[in-house]
């Protein structure tokens, strides 16, 4: 004999089949579940199911598949696909995104999801058409798209998967973006190692030229592909903004202006007129030597005359500019800065 309380425990199932139907049952559960994710937003109801370990991803199927059929929210479908996607069930994961395209989801949630199928079944089966798909795929998104953190997705995503120009792409719109300069050189980098001339320029571009920082880059990055009248002038704003710089960087400066068809003397003699102290005897001996260098004697001979005396009592001055007027062929000229050193040292009368 069983007692009251059993026989009202097995006849439990059989109550509940003969009020509701199995249909009904399942729409009981779906909108169980349509009202559990109203109360917590998607995102929310997404982080539980990736973060919670109870989360069984068979589970999390069934929930969502009912979830996908009550509602067909693309977040919905988003998650499915994913979950398929972890599952394996690659099958289930593209009906669910062709599905989702006859509802006209947002293209780009569709690109995205339709790039994570294809890069895990490259990963899993090193067929490269999947690669080639995922890249393209990638690409396509990095053009189509202004979202920060889609490009950086895309970014990151592009190296992992070997697509550089998906990466070079969501570079350079996140540098349009941001206005950053980290960004623009990772854009930079990418641009040039594919050597991407024109797109390197492009990328250069969009750094305002505000700061020391972006100056230099600047500066290094156009004399790096070449375009050195951008290069000179980049140099030039940074030495106007650091003036230290006009010695640190003068050996990139001539070469530049000689790069560019300019003459570096303009810029030695400028230098020497605006400044002072040791600073200013750096100069000279730089231009004399340049003017040595290029064996333009009349000017050699010029800055020495110029310059002769403005240190009298510096004997390594002295010395390098007799060493100078010798060395511009000329013994005559060179006799007369010897005397002139010697009368301004009172060593002849």
């Amino acid at each position: 004999m069983f007692t009251k309380e059993e026989r009202r425990s097995k006849l439990r199932p059989y109550v509940l089949e003969e009020f509701f139907s199995k249909r009904e049952l399942f729409a009981f559960v779906a909108l169980f579940i349509t009202i559990l994710f109203l109360l917590y937003p998607g995102w929310r109801f997404k982080e539980y199911l990736e973060k919670d370990p109870r989360a069984n991803i068979q589970l999390r199927i069934k929930y969502l598949n009912a979830l996908y059929r009550v509602d067909k929210k693309p977040e919905f479908g988003e998650l499915l696909v994913e979950s398929y996607i972890q599952a394996g069930k690659y099958t289930e994961a593209l009906q669910t995104l062709e599905d989702m395209e006859k509802s006209a989801v947002d293209k780009l949630r569709i690109s995205k999801l339709r790039y994570l199928l294809l890069k895990r079944l490259y990963f899993e089966t090193l067929n490269d058409a999947y690669r080639k798909g995922a890249q393209s795929v990638l690409f396509e998104m990095a053009r189509a798209t202004d979202d920060y953190r889609l490009l950086q997705f895309i970014y990151e995503e592009g190296l992992k998967i070997r697509a550089p120009y998906a990466s070079l792409e969501a570079g350079y719109r996140l540098a349009k973006l941001t206005k950053s300069l980290s960004w623009a050189e990772k854009a930079f980098n990418l641009a040039v190692g594919l050597k991407d001339l024109s797109k390197a320029k492009e990328v250069i571009d969009l750094v305002p030229s505000e700061d020391e920082s972006s100056l230099l880059f600047k500066h290094k990055a156009y004399a790096q592909i070449g375009a050195y009248e951008e290069a000179l002038r980049e140099l030039l704003a940074l030495m106007n903004k650091e003036p230290s710089r006009r010695v640190k960087d003068l050996d990139s400066l001539l070469w530049l202006a000689t790069k560019s068809g300019k003459d570096p003397m303009t810029y030695l003699v400028e230098f020497i007129q605006q400044s002072e102290g040791r600073e200013k005897k750096f100069f000279i001996m730089k231009a004399i030597n340049y003017a040595l260098g290029i064996k333009d004697i009349p000017k050699a001979k010029e800055l020495i005359e110029s310059y002769l005396t403005l240190y009298p009592n510096d004997p390594d001055y002295e010395l390098f500019m007799v060493k100078s007027a010798l060395a511009t062929g000329d013994p005559y000229f060179a006799s007369k800065v010897a005397e002139k050193i010697g009368r301004t040292r009172r060593w002849i009368e």
